[in-house]
């Protein structure tokens, strides 16, 4: 019976390996999952009235940086990039006014920030604050 309990063990020594790398090879993927979907987003919600001045990505999310030529246009962008993306967390930083663009006859030109958090990168509430 010896090596019969020895092939059922080293059977499910690999199929936990198998397993182990499956689940290594997901993580490492979700970042780009996220951009990919970011890209796809911004695709979508483009129009005339919102530019992206520039994109930075992390781990656990994105920070946009923006132009707007109103804040009635900036409101239909971040609506547009919520409805897109339900499961991404969207906060808005930095207001200023963009002193370089022409008035709109719709409002005061600016610039703001956007701070985005994949839904999985966000802690859970139910989480214990240990692990590994």
């Amino acid at each position: 019976m010896q090596p019969q309990g020895g092939a059922a063990t080293r059977a499910a020594n690999a199929a936990a390996v198998v397993a182990q790398r499956d689940a290594q090879a997901a993580a490492r993927a979700a970042p780009y999952r996220h951009v990919a979907g970011l890209l796809a987003t911004l695709a979508q919600v483009h129009d005339g009235t919102v530019r992206l001045d520039a994109l930075r990505t992390t781990s656990a999310g994105a920070v946009l940086d923006v132009r707007a030529v109103s804040y009635r246009a900036a409101a239909r962008w971040l609506a547009g990039m919520a409805r897109e993306q339900r499961g991404w967390r969207i906060d808005i930083d930095a207001l200023k006014p963009a002193p370089d663009a022409p008035v709109a006859a719709g409002g005061m030109p600016f610039r703001f920030s956007v701070q985005l958090r994949w839904h999985d990168a966000m802690p859970s509430r139910k989480a214990s604050g240990g692990g590994a």
